[in-house]
C-alpha cells in the first residue's frame, strides 16, 4: 500500500478523490471544489494523497506541512474498503514518511460516530487536546463549527495549542 502525492491533471485519481470529498464530508467540512483544486496544484504547504494498494483506490489523505508539524485536513476511506485495517495502515505509512508531529481536527464526543472515530485515532497513538476550538468555516455562508484536535508525536496542548491553532488559522483558512 502507498501514499501517493497527486495532481487535477491525474484525472482519474483526482476525481476518486474529489467524490470520496463530497460522499464522506458534510460541506461545511470542505473547501469549494474550485480552491480544493487549486490547493492542490498550486500551494506548495499542501499535499493531496491517493492512497493505493497495487492499483485498488483506497481513500485520500490530504495534509499541510507547516515545517514543525503536519496537518491533517481530509482522510477517508471508500465505504466498501472501512473496516479492514487500511486507515490504521494510511496513517502508519503516514508517520514513516514524516517525522514531525501529526496535527487533525475531530468532532467533539458527543454522538456515536464521533467517538468510534476519536477511538480510532487514539489506537493510531493520537491524543485528543481539550482545549476550545472552532474550525473556521471555509465559506462566509457557513459558521464556526465546533471541534477538537488530536495530536500524534511531541507536542504539548497547555504549551503549542495556540501556536498551532493560530498556524492552522492563517494557513488553512485564511484568517489573519
Amino acid at each position: 500500500m502507498q501514499l501517493q502525492l497527486i495532481h487535477t491533471t491525474d484525472t482519474v485519481h483526482y476525481a476518486f478523490v474529489e467524490k470520496l470529498l463530497i460522499n464522506s464530508f458534510p460541506p461545511n467540512e470542505y473547501r469549494d471544489l474550485t480552491d480544493f483544486r487549486l490547493f492542490t496544484d498550486d500551494n506548495l504547504l499542501f499535499h493531496n494523497n491517493i492512497i493505493l494498494e497495487k492499483d485498488k483506490l483506497i481513500g485520500f489523505l490530504s495534509y499541510w506541512d507547516f515545517v514543525d508539524f503536519y496537518y491533517v485536513e481530509h482522510f477517508a476511506i471508500e465505504e466498501s474498503m472501512r473496516g479492514k485495517g487500511y486507515g490504521a495502515f494510511s496513517l502508519f505509512l503516514l508517520k514513516r514518511i514524516v517525522n514531525i508531529p501529526i496535527v487533525l481536527e475531530v468532532e467533539p464526543p458527543i454522538n456515536h460516530e464521533a467517538l468510534r472515530r476519536i477511538r480510532f485515532y487514539r489506537r493510531q497513538g493520537f491524543k485528543l487536546w481539550n482545549n476550545y476550538y472552532e474550525q473556521p468555516p471555509y465559506r462566509p455562508t457557513d459558521k464556526p463549527y465546533p471541534m477538537l484536535l488530536m495530536v500524534y508525536g511531541g507536542l504539548n496542548s497547555e504549551t503549542d495549542f495556540n501556536r498551532v491553532k493560530q498556524t492552522i488559522y492563517r494557513e488553512v483558512y485564511n484568517i489573519k
